[in-house]
């Protein structure tokens, strides 16, 4: 790809994160609830932290660019609104952002909430938990609205109730949202695995509303290995974080063989954060061990098709910082199922030159591939405005 091929493509960004300005949802919950929704809190030493309640949400955003554009290494967030990057959170400088650094959209994923909703779990009472999510996707949803439909942020759901859950999805839709971000293991939260009839419901409407689902890297909870003793926290956190990549593959083989993508034809799911090069070994494997173990009672039916089909018509992806794998595997993973992302302004974001390695990246690829990477697929697989 030249650099002049990419000028020409609106290139949208499919992962990027929206630190939550402090007055998100107190600025718009019910009186009685004001003091009671997500707030910022300035701790001694001079930090601030999202809580609720007696419970600490996280640092602000993990956000590790400066007010002055340069990026820190060796940490997981700045911890003053101040003295972050703008475009961190405020969508004025956001859109410069995108325009100075040659993106044309992005998708938005929350942090606060978690990639799948599930630090909500953590307040104990069940409607304030509701009002959390739904307040969240209004704000977001004005943000895409202001933003000239150049933001799109993913919806949250309060999975922990299905009613809940199904009305919202339908509100999102309603709203304007163009997918949602899903926990990728509600059993950890004594919930049933993704598979029992319990979630019926779920897919069965994020399919008749055509509302792709992400399992963000993380959506179920970090798990944080333990690691030999050498190994300091930071470092252990790169290496959990890189453990949560192929988390994933857990999530990709369930919906695959439990009959959730037989069942729900339509539905898209989407691996967010984790990479592309690790996928032709999973799809090989899958279909490998379903030829040479799944019973033939069981292959029927499947209707002909093998997990590598449903993978393909289903199942999407996005990379960002590799250099070997997005070019040379687009035929093994599907020319249509991938995508590009920043991380935008995550510790691991593609920043500042995010189009300059892309380029680079994809230079060997027909040009017609590198629309579908760079633009064609997201539009596709989320409705996005062309």
């Amino acid at each position: 790809m030249s650099a002049s091929v990419a000028e020409s493509i609106r290139i949208i960004d499919m992962d990027s994160h929206y630190t939550e300005p402090p007055e998100l949802w107190t600025s718009r919950a019910p009186a009685a609830y004001r003091d009671l929704v997500p707030h910022v809190h300035l701790d001694e030493s001079g930090q601030y932290s999202w809580i609720i309640g007696d419970v600490n949400l996280g640092a602000l955003g993990y956000t590790v660019v400066k007010k002055n554009g340069e990026k820190i290494t060796g940490t997981f967030s700045i911890g003053r609104y101040e003295d972050m990057h703008h475009a961190a959170w405020d969508l004025n400088d956001r859109l410069r952002f995108l325009d100075d650094n040659g993106l044309y959209a992005q998708l938005v994923y929350p942090n606060v909430a978690g990639f799948g909703s599930e630090k909500f779990l953590q307040v104990k009472d069940a409607e304030l938990r509701r009002l959390c999510v739904s307040l969240y996707n209004d704000a977001v949803a004005e943000l895409q609205v202001q933003s000239g439909n150049r933001l799109f942020p993913q919806a949250a759901v309060p999975f922990w109730d299905m009613e809940q859950t199904v009305a919202e999805l339908r509100r999102a839709k309603n709203l304007g949202l163009s997918g949602v971000v899903m926990c990728d293991a509600p059993q950890k939260f004594e919930l049933p695995t993704l598979d029992e009839p319990y979630w019926e419901p779920f897919w069965a409407t994020c399919e008749e509303l055509d509302l792709p689902v992400n399992f963000h890297l993380g959506s179920g909870g970090f798990n944080f290995v333990k690691h030999w003793s050498t190994v300091s926290p930071l470092t252990g956190g790169a290496l959990s974080t890189i453990v949560g990549f192929l988390n994933n593959a857990h999530a990709i083989m369930s919906v695959i063989f439990t009959g959730i993508l037989l069942r729900h034809p339509k539905l898209k799911v989407v691996s967010v954060e984790c990479g592309v090069g690790w996928l032709p070994f999973l799809i090989e494997s899958m279909d490998y061990q379903f030829d040479e173990v799944v019973p033939e009672d069981e292959k029927k039916k499947w209707g002909g098709l093998r997990p590598s089909d449903l993978f393909r018509r289903n199942i999407f992806c996005s990379f960002w910082f590799e250099k070997v794998g997005p070019a040379k595997l687009c035929q093994d993973v599907g020319e249509d199922n991938i995508m590009f992302e920043t991380d935008f302004p995550h510790p691991t974001c593609l920043y500042p030159r995010a189009v300059d390695h892309v380029v680079q990246v994809l230079k060997d690829v027909p040009e017609r591939v590198q629309r579908k990477i760079l633009h064609d697929n997201a539009v596709r697989i989320y409705n996005l405005p062309a």
